[in-house]
């Protein structure tokens, strides 16, 4: 037999920890650590891996050879979060700024697992990536979400969206092809609806200063079709076609769209 003597102490504070329960590799012996915790550990000689074991630390395991010294365990601490206890969120979407809106989120919290919200851009000076189309306008997709996990400092949840819009396009703009003249713009103001669903995540600095900050990231799919002809005639009867990709592949249309929000949890 040899015996093992030592204490187990906090990795950042270096207080000894009490009820930590000492053990062989495979369970067969055990130990716990008094108040102050210090422990003794008498087992066959065979053993050589133990287990450092409690429900506040993450368990370490460690090789002991000899029954000479004295051992200093020290475990970290486990990151544990307590219930979510916030009512109320207002965040910014910035990356809208590159389409020439700006993006915000309001969220009110009914109970752990549902709240209700809405998105709004206001496209100030909205416009087409290499291309000359630019609007006006406003996309509102109220949402529900249910929250598979959510506490104090973290959440993750699947959304349902809504969504109502409203466009100016100044100019709108119409391709003949390869025939003179090559193109012919008007203007078109249009009320569309649609729909969508995503799944993301939010993260609270709970633990720092701006404790009430937060960074809310989801990724879904949308239907949001735009309305407008995709032919038009000028005053001679050419024949011109609208292309609307860029709608559907970056623009507020988006079919795939990611979301990112940047504000305060209260």
């Amino acid at each position: 037999m040899k015996t093992l003597s030592g204490t187990v102490v906090d990795h950042k504070t270096s207080l000894g920890i009490d009820s930590v329960l000492i053990t062989t590799r495979t369970a067969e012996y055990s130990s716990m650590t008094d108040k102050d915790g210090n422990f003794t550990f008498t087992v066959p000689r065979k053993y050589v891996r133990f287990k450092f074991k409690h429900i506040d630390y993450k368990t370490k395991e460690d090789k002991v050879f000899s029954a000479n010294s004295y051992l200093v365990i020290r475990l970290g601490k486990l990151k544990r979060f307590g219930p979510a206890t916030q009512k109320f969120a207002i965040a910014w979407l910035p990356f809208k700024l590159l389409w020439g809106a700006l993006g915000m989120k309001v969220e009110g919290f009914v109970n752990e697992n549902i709240s209700l919200g809405t998105y709004f851009d206001w496209y100030i000076s909205g416009f087409q990536y290499f291309g000359g189309e630019k609007y006006t306008g406003f996309k509102a997709s109220p949402f529900f979400r249910y929250y598979m996990k959510r506490d104090v400092k973290r959440g993750v949840y699947a959304q349902v969206t809504g969504i109502i819009g409203y466009f100016d396009f100044h100019p709108l703009n119409y391709s003949s092809g390869d025939r003179y003249p090559y193109e012919y713009s008007t203007t078109y103001m249009f009320w569309m609806g649609g729909g969508g669903l995503a799944f993301g995540a939010y993260f609270v600095l709970s633990d720092t200063k701006l404790k009430h900050m937060y960074f809310d990231l989801n990724a879904g799919l949308q239907i949001f079709t735009a309305p407008w002809p995709m032919t038009a005639y000028n005053s001679n009867g050419m024949r011109f076609e609208h292309y609307p990709q860029w709608w559907y592949f970056g623009g507020p249309g988006s079919i795939i769209e990611i979301k990112l929000a940047i504000g305060g949890m209260f």
